[in-house]
């Protein structure tokens, strides 16, 4: 779970560690303290969606505390990065 700036922002110097990551199937959810609309985090502007190229999943405009609730709810039923990831599209 990370907590972007702005709109979603990741530091570059994380990109690494999120492909890493999420090729071991462990999901990474990118939430913004801001307030962000449901769109996924690659159709947000100023480049937001460069993270989503290494895997990360957007937190669809949820604030991290409820983002990171979401994310133990999808890896709790057994899932990896695909369970997170369905489970946040729906949202």
């Amino acid at each position: 779970m990370l907590e972007g700036t702005g709109q979603g922002n990741v530091p570059v110097g994380l990109f690494t560690a999120i492909g890493e990551l999420t090729e071991w199937d462990v999901p990474v959810v990118v939430a913004s303290r801001c307030r962000t609309s449901t769109a996924p985090l690659e159709a947000m502007p100023l480049g937001t969606g460069l993270a989503t190229k290494t895997g990360a999943i957007g937190a669809r405009g949820l604030p991290p505390v409820k983002a990171r609730i979401a994310l133990m709810v999808a890896v709790g039923t057994g899932g990896g990065v695909q369970a997170a990831r369905a489970w946040f599209a729906r949202l």
